[in-house]
């Protein structure tokens, strides 16, 4: 009765059945976006196609705050009883304290997510004592991986293969390109270069088959793969993915 999924993959549904003129009976209730950053562009092609409103949530794996849309606001609503939540006033960035982790508790956890607060501290629209309240998580900009097809990889995809490594220290996607994707990896120093060696050829041939035909992928080895200005990792930088968010806000 619903669609759930990635906004990015959603969206990519949307535009693969406006573009091939398919036509489908397929209305859900809602679309529910999650684990990425929601773009105006992306929400409405979903409701122009699928004929539904989208709905939004923002939760951290660390359990620190949850915050969702109500039925009548596009603001994001923060959970009273998951945690407290506060927003930085000079940077934007997203405190929070979260009350269901018993093993680890974070107290005045510094999660590095940007949100726009909301013009109101109360929403009109339900009747829920919840706040902060957000207009628009910013977020870092997890980027898309574009193919020579069109096809769109959302970025929650492409951390499967990196979830088991063991050898490789850092890993980073980077696209210049819709045929080429580079792997920048750093080692782990207490492993031998053979190790080294192996699993990144594992790690390669996996992003690969995600990608799929058409697609070219390197490997780059590097002592230091940086950090964002915010001092989080950065592990997929797509030009490509960028500009056709640029390209899909022009139309």
């Amino acid at each position: 009765e619903y669609q759930h999924g990635y906004p990015t993959a959603v969206a990519s549904l949307a535009l693969g059945i406006k573009r091939g003129g398919i036509k489908t009976r397929y209305r859900p209730k809602a679309a529910l976006l999650a684990s990425e950053i929601v773009y105006d562009w992306q929400r409405e092609i979903i409701e122009e196609v699928l004929g539904c409103r989208t709905f939004a949530h923002y939760g951290l794996t660390e359990k620190t705050v949850l915050a969702a849309e109500c039925e009548g606001s596009s603001d994001y609503h923060c959970v009273p009883q998951y945690g407290v939540t506060e927003v930085e006033a000079e940077s934007g960035e997203i405190i929070a304290t979260g009350f269901l982790n018993q093993a680890q508790p974070l107290i005045r956890y510094r999660t590095g997510d940007r949100a726009t607060s909301s013009s109101t501290d109360r929403c009109g629209e339900c009747s829920r004592e919840y706040g902060p309240l957000f207009s628009a998580i910013e977020g870092r900009l997890a980027d898309t991986i574009r193919t020579p097809s069109g096809q769109l990889i959302a970025p929650g995809v492409l951390t499967h293969p990196f979830k088991s490594l063991r050898v490789i220290k850092d890993a980073q996607l980077r696209q210049q390109a819709e045929d080429r994707i580079e792997i920048a990896v750093s080692k782990w120093p207490e492993f031998s270069d053979a190790d080294f060696d192996a699993e990144t050829r594992t790690l390669a041939a996996a992003v690969a088959r995600l990608v799929g035909e058409g697609v070219a992928v390197t490997i780059s080895h590097e002592q230091d793969l940086g950090r964002g200005d915010s001092g989080k990792f950065r592990w997929i930088i797509s030009e490509v993915g960028k500009e056709y968010v640029r390209e899909i806000m022009k139309r």
